[in-house]
């Protein structure tokens, strides 16, 4: 029972030393990774065991043309993921993952992020309160003789004309000022819930998108994930029973 516990249980050592990696890596250390690829193994033996496939999402496309040239506006933990998320990584992440994945054959993060769609998109610009986060960005961004731009000031990336729409993953306060002044500089918008923190700023937003000709993403994709899809697969098989 105790090997168990221990083989199931993330220690605290192991979770205050993934804690400390979180600013350079962003993810656990190796004790919580390898809880992470344990419970991998026991979802897919349970998926196997009932016959239901992993649903992937559907592909995206083609995405030919000239690329959609992204500003980043704030680089914390969920701004790395969607950086990531758009097919770019720091040196220092895209190093640790070989070595992870060097280490246990069935650690695939690596692999699945180098093997994500070409969306056709460069970063051109970066702007976070600290500066160490704007160089990881730039850092991250930076590909094929492209450097992206650094802003301390959201504002002034606004106004770079090399930057066709932005991504904003800031603190929630921010979400809906910085997406109002991004719509009407013209800049096509993602950003992530919550979309508003008053309801004075739902209307604002909604006539900032409804006057300009933008296209404007709310960070909702729950329903378009692996998770939900292989859920969907289960209902659908009538695993559950009657529902």
């Amino acid at each position: 029972m105790e090997n168990k516990d221990n083989r199931n249980d993330i220690k605290r050592r192991d979770l205050m030393k993934g804690l400390a990696a979180v600013p350079l890596l962003g993810l656990f250390s190796a004790g919580a990774a390898a809880k992470y690829m344990y419970d991998q193994d026991i979802k897919k033996s349970i998926l196997k065991e009932l016959d239901i496939e992993t649903a992937v999402p559907p592909p995206t496309g083609s995405m030919s043309g000239d690329p959609i040239r992204i500003g980043v506006i704030g680089y914390g933990i969920r701004g790395e993921q969607l950086v990531r998320a758009l097919g770019y990584a720091t040196p220092q992440w895209k190093d640790f993952m070989k070595e992870r994945a060097l280490a246990n054959s069935k650690d695939t993060r690596l692999r699945d992020f180098l093997e994500q769609e070409n969306l056709n998109i460069k970063i051109t610009a970066v702007c976070d309160a600290f500066s160490r986060r704007r160089e990881w960005a730039a850092e991250a961004g930076t590909e094929d003789g492209n450097k992206p731009k650094i802003y301390q000031d959201y504002k002034r990336l606004l106004e770079d004309p090399n930057v066709d729409a932005v991504v904003i993953s800031t603190p929630d306060h921010w979400h809906a000022p910085m997406s109002i002044d991004a719509i009407n500089a013209g800049k096509h918008v993602y950003v992530e819930k919550c979309m508003t923190h008053k309801v004075k700023e739902t209307y604002d937003l909604y006539d900032a998108v409804k006057n300009n000709d933008i296209v404007f993403q709310l960070g909702h994709q729950h329903r378009q994930t692996q998770s939900f899809l292989t859920a969907q697969e289960i209902i659908r098989k009538n695993v559950l029973g009657h529902i």
